[in-house]
Order: structure tokens, then C-alpha cells, then sequence
């Protein structure tokens, strides 16, 4: 499990655990059938070992209530200890009406009291004020308003303080598909990467108008002008090439009431296209639901024995 459980868990439960990996390595396949009620037990305490998600979550809008819904209707199997939110009458209502036992953290040292994994879901503001102080904690973070990691002297003292403290930075694929096909391709090289979306106008905090290209040119700077609507793009970048090199394409289309992303991969072996078109939101027009299932689907790879995907 790798969200710095090492900091949360007694030592002779971490000393039973290496005990038992030990055996198997030294006896063999044969003390596979050989473990005996020790063994057995050993392998039980495991298990549980990974199911000990315990996460607290920074933001109660859209993404953050879906998390706690999902807790609650057992969709995602862990515990949520606390919840910080500038808004504590709206976290207080939602916690009432799941009639869950939670924490109101007050403060960001609450927040990350006995967790071993925090979830922004609030904005890039709320990343760049507490993500090193949760990984200095010994906290794995994961992050979905991603555009603040563009910033490369922020990232890479987010990166050193995970090296240094043994945590990590988990970062879902939102509102796109492809993001395995890119990490892989990158191995080999890519020639280009192209982004282009296309959102309503009001998603975009624009008037209505005529269909029109709002923006084109380096992810980077896209990003900077349109932060709460293409963290996508900056997700796509750092699977790929990077934001500089990244092209991205925003089109304002009054006609649609989808979010639509499409992008398109040239690389040595060839190319790929995918092509996303995502219902909104009924709580916030600019995120994508299918957002707030990548978080779920994120959290429970954390949490199972099996990983599917790159």
C-alpha cells in the first residue's frame, strides 16, 4: 500500500507483515501449502492491512460530496476521517443527511490527524497552500485540480518532499481516456500531442455568443487563463510531452451542453485518437461527472490487491 502507511501503523504490525514475506521468500513454494494456522493468519492480517484506506478530504462541492456518497453506499471500501471546507454549514448539512461520523476539520493539522491519505477537491489555490504541508506530514495526497502542478518549481519540491518522506502524489485521469496509452507511448517518443475542447460558453464563464476558438496555443498558457475548466490538459501534459509542447484548442459552442475533449497522439509507432464527450456536472457545469468517478476508480486502485492498467 502506498500512501505512507508506514507512519501509521505500529511497528509490530509492520515487523508481522515483513515476518510473513520472509517465510514465503525462504521456504519456497512449498511453505505455500506448508503456512499452518500462523501463516493463514498472517495473510488475513495482510488483507486488512490494505483495506486501512483512511482518507480525509479537502473540498465538499461536487467531487468531495460524490467521495462521501460512495463511502456511504459502500461503493469505496475506507474510512473518511475528516473533511475541510471554507463552507462548514454545508459540510455540516451533508453530514447529517449521510448521518456519518466524520470530522469538521477546522484546520489543516485536523485534517490530516490519523489519515494516510488526503483528497483535494476543491481548487488549485487550496493545492498550493496545503499540499507540502500534508506530504511533510507523511500523508499521500491525491490532487485533482492538477493545473496548480504546472508550476515546475512547485512540483518539484512536491516531488523531493515524496521522495524524502516516503509518500505519494496521486493524480486521476478525469475527464479523459488515453492517459495509459501516453505514459506508454512516452517510453518509446512522441512527436506531438494535440488537445481540443469544446464546452458551452456558460461552462467557460463566457456571455453566449457565436461558436468560437477561445484559445490556442501551449497548454501551459491555456491553463493559466481558463484554470477551473482544462485540468484535463494539464493531466494529458504530464503524461506526455509536457505543457509547453502540449497543443491545446478551447471552443466556446453555444450549441453544445456537452464537455467534449479530443485528443490526438503522433508517436514513432504510429498515432491515436480519442475522443471524449462528457455530461456535465448538474452541480458545477465545468467539471465532467465522469471526473468524480476517476477519483472512486483512483481511490479503489489504491486500496485493492489487483491493478488493471497502466
Amino acid at each position: 500500500m502506498e500512501v505512507g502507511w508506514r507512519s501509521r501503523f505500529p511497528y509490530s504490525m509492520v515487523w508481522v507483515c515483513l515476518s510473513f514475506f520472509w517465510r514465503m521468500r525462504g521456504g519456497g513454494s512449498r511453505s505455500m501449502y506448508s503456512m499452518g494456522v500462523i501463516g493463514i493468519s498472517q495473510a488475513h492480517l495482510i488483507r486488512q492491512i490494505l483495506k486501512m484506506l483512511k482518507i480525509s478530504i479537502i473540498g465538499c462541492g461536487n467531487i468531495g460530496s460524490f467521495l462521501l456518497k460512495s463511502v456511504k453506499n459502500k461503493i469505496l471500501e475506507c474510512e473518511v476521517v475528516s473533511v475541510l471546507d471554507k463552507d462548514v454549514e454545508r459540510v455540516e448539512k451533508l453530514r447529517r443527511e449521510l448521518n456519518m461520523k466524520f470530522n469538521i476539520a477546522r484546520n489543516i493539522n485536523e485534517l490530516i490527524k490519523n489519515s494516510n491519505l488526503v483528497v483535494e477537491a476543491a481548487s488549485q489555490d487550496a493545492v498550493r497552500e496545503y499540499s507540502a504541508e500534508i506530504l511533510e506530514s507523511g500523508c499521500s495526497l491525491m490532487i485533482m485540480s492538477v493545473g496548480a502542478l504546472v508550476d515546475n518549481e512547485f512540483f518539484n519540491r512536491l516531488r523531493d518532499i515524496c521522495i524524502r518522506r516516503n509518500v505519494k502524489i496521486y493524480i486521476p485521469s478525469g475527464a479523459v481516456a488515453g492517459i495509459d496509452g501516453l505514459k506508454a507511448a512516452r517510453l518509446s517518443r512522441i512527436n506531438s500531442v494535440s488537445m481540443t475542447t469544446r464546452k458551452n460558453p456558460r461552462a467557460l464563464n463566457l456571455p453566449d455568443s457565436s461558436k468560437k476558438i477561445v484559445y490556442e496555443g501551449s497548454a501551459g498558457e491555456g491553463i493559466k487563463k481558463f484554470p477551473e475548466n482544462v485540468n484535463v490538459a494539464a493531466t494529458v501534459s504530464m503524461a506526455g510531452i509536457g505543457i509547453e509542447n502540449t497543443k491545446l484548442r478551447i471552443i466556446s459552442d453555444p450549441e453544445i451542453n456537452d464537455n467534449v475533449h479530443e485528443i490526438h497522439v503522433y508517436w514513432d509507432f504510429g498515432e491515436f485518437k480519442i475522443k471524449m464527450k462528457n455530461l456535465p456536472s448538474k452541480e458545477n457545469p465545468k467539471t465532467s461527472f465522469i471526473a468524480a468517478l476517476s477519483a472512486i476508480a483512483m481511490l479503489k486502485r489504491i486500496s485493492e490487491p489487483v491493478e488493471i492498467g497502466t
